[in-house]
């Protein structure tokens, strides 16, 4: 599975990948989220600024992958992830894609066969599993917290996450 994007949502499903088995390569661009998804993530890390992705599941998987998650939500990484899937691929929308801004080309779907899930809600029945595997040990959720602020900096948590700091992943705020 390729998973692109390195921020939270791409962690956890780069995790939720590896717990049911698949060799995960999570691509980045921000060296601390990067360095946290090759310790608790992913089984490798592309900095998609200096390697290419492309090239890479060319020379290894030259027939494709079976699964691209975009986590981003950029139509750019949609096309992309059309390029790494096998025929018969999986391809998973978990980045916001604005209405409107994101029209994808529904014969890219076609054109390989491609399953396409948009996961962008929850259910109880989804929700039970993430906490099963959370109480497992199998998705590490903790090791994504880069910064704690108590309630009262609430404003400067905030803050962070809106202009989106680099250095930030995780934000948790102890009430």
């Amino acid at each position: 599975a390729v998973v692109i994007g390195d921020g939270l949502v791409g962690q956890w499903a780069a995790q939720t990948f590896r717990a049911r088995g698949a060799y995960v390569v999570l691509c980045g661009r921000r060296p601390t989220r990067m360095q946290i998804a090759a310790q608790v993530s992913a089984d490798e890390v592309v900095d998609t600024r200096t390697r290419d992705i492309t090239q890479i599941v060319a020379e290894r998987w030259p027939g494709g992958v079976r699964i691209v998650d975009e986590a981003v939500g950029l139509l750019a990484n949609v096309e992309l992830a059309f390029s790494l899937l096998c025929h018969d691929g999986h391809l998973v929308l978990n980045g916001y894609h604005p209405e409107g801004e994101h029209l994808m080309n529904i014969q890219w779907l076609h054109d390989k066969e491609i399953t396409c899930h948009g996961m962008a809600g929850w259910t109880q029945p989804r929700m039970e599993g993430t906490l099963e595997m959370i109480a497992e040990g199998k998705l590490k959720v903790r090791q994504l917290v880069t910064h704690e602020f108590d309630g009262s900096e609430a404003n400067r948590a905030y803050k962070m996450v809106w202009e989106k700091d680099p250095e930030m992943l995780g934000v948790l705020l102890r009430w």
